[in-house]
């Protein structure tokens, strides 16, 4: 453990007394990118780099310019750079492109001194709630200007500890890039395994198909529900509306809760472990699942599927309703153009093949296993986020990180 630090005051707040804070203009310059004429424009040459290009991917649509512009090296950029978006509250960026020519409606944060400063720290701690930007909110789009952006305070700790910063907050973002990429690709070998399992099996079998009004209820959620009705947890009950689903997994910091007197004197909007959830809205089929830990809920912005009778467990009618097998009869009966709409009447015509029991239970496992994967990965996922917002938003968090353990 280290030595307990001692704390001053600053103007970010308390600090150890080891770290300055000091403006942002002190410690690095900052340059505004190019406004090229009309005719610098290019099919080929240098990119040139706007701030929808900010991700840093070599996306087709990044335009470019000559390479005779008349742009100069303050306009130049490399990977690694940091860039940083004027629209308020501002965003830092690190750029992971080649050599290109910045937009003037980007600046370009280069450190004075890699001796002293840490780039990475100090893109990180951009993106931090240490540090308090201020846009010229009386426009449309609130900016931040050059000027504004010299000004903000930024805390100095020790170079070494600027490195350990950097390293836990690397580490836990590439922890978060990877499984990503890893729940990406469970999800698509679950796509894939889901049509070829019901494709198969029609195939073969051919079995009959029936309307999902004739083997379920389907019932409209509550759609006009009072948000200033909802309270705290501890008295109220769950509201499931699209936005808490993550995936397959319900967001608990996104629940919100009403009244159970709101609830009992709306009986018809609830639902209970095993209903099945459609959104009204969405230009796929998309089917969610109550979960077992929710005994009940009220449902908003939902289409309720309950099943009426023996012959179809919840699970299976949720992985075939979600398959590319029902997305032709979503489209045939959904109404609305650019974002389709889902009535009760149109989703009882929806046609569902009657598999028997034994064969959707099979089906079932495998395709739980699946998710059950993907549901660990996105907790573990979910993890590693908490912490790197703690780092991001917390100066005790950092502080005791560094000196207490």
């Amino acid at each position: 453990m280290s030595k307990k630090p001692q704390f001053k005051k600053t103007d970010i707040g308390l600090i150890p007394t080891e770290w300055d804070v000091v403006p942002l203009s002190q410690i690095a310059n900052i340059s505004v990118g190019y406004s090229p004429q009309r005719n610098e424009y290019a099919e080929k040459g240098i990119p040139f780099i706007n701030i929808s290009d900010l991700k840093g991917s070599s996306s087709d649509d990044i335009r470019y310019i000559r390479e005779d512009a008349n742009y100069r090296s303050a306009h130049i950029i490399n990977k690694g750079d940091i860039l940083f978006s004027p629209i308020a509250p501002g965003e830092a960026h690190i750029w992971n492109g080649g050599e290109a020519v910045i937009s003037s409606n980007v600046y370009h944060i280069k450190p004075k001194d890699v001796e002293s400063i840490n780039p990475k720290y100090l893109y990180y701690i951009l993106n931090s709630k240490f540090v308090k930007v201020g846009g010229s909110f009386g426009s449309a789009i609130p900016r931040i200007s050059r000027l504004q952006l010299m000004k903000i305070l930024i805390p100095l700790p020790p170079f070494s500890e600027q490195e350990k910063i950097v390293s836990v907050l690397d580490d836990v973002h590439l922890g978060i890039q990877i499984i990503s990429k890893e729940i990406e690709l469970l999800k698509n070998i679950k796509r894939q395994t889901s049509n070829i399992l019901f494709k198969s099996y029609i195939e073969k079998n051919k079995p009959k198909w029936v309307r999902l009004g004739d083997i379920a209820q389907c019932i409209m959620g509550d759609v006009r529900y009072d948000r200033n009705l909802n309270i705290d947890k501890k008295d109220g009950i769950p509201i499931l509306e699209p936005r808490v689903f993550k995936d397959t997994i319900i967001d608990e910091n996104e629940l919100k809760y009403i009244s159970k007197d709101y609830h009992e004197s709306h009986k018809r909007f609830k639902v209970f472990a095993g209903d099945i959830l459609v959104p009204r809205h969405g230009n796929t089929l998309k089917a969610y699942i109550v979960p077992e830990h929710i005994k009940e809920a009220h449902v908003s912005n939902f289409l309720i599927v309950r099943v009426s009778n023996n012959e179809f467990k919840p699970e299976f009618l949720r992985y075939i309703m979600n398959s590319n097998l029902l997305n032709k009869e979503f489209i045939k009966y959904a109404g609305g153009l650019t974002v389709r709409t889902i009535s009760v009447g149109a989703l009882k015509k929806i046609h569902i093949p009657k598999i028997p029991l034994e064969e959707q239970e099979h089906i079932v496992n495998i395709l739980k296993d699946i998710n059950e994967i993907i549901k660990i990965k996105t907790l573990k996922k979910n993890i590693l986020k908490k912490i790197y917002s703690r780092f991001l938003c917390s100066a005790s968090f950092i502080i005791d990180y560094l000196y207490f353990f």
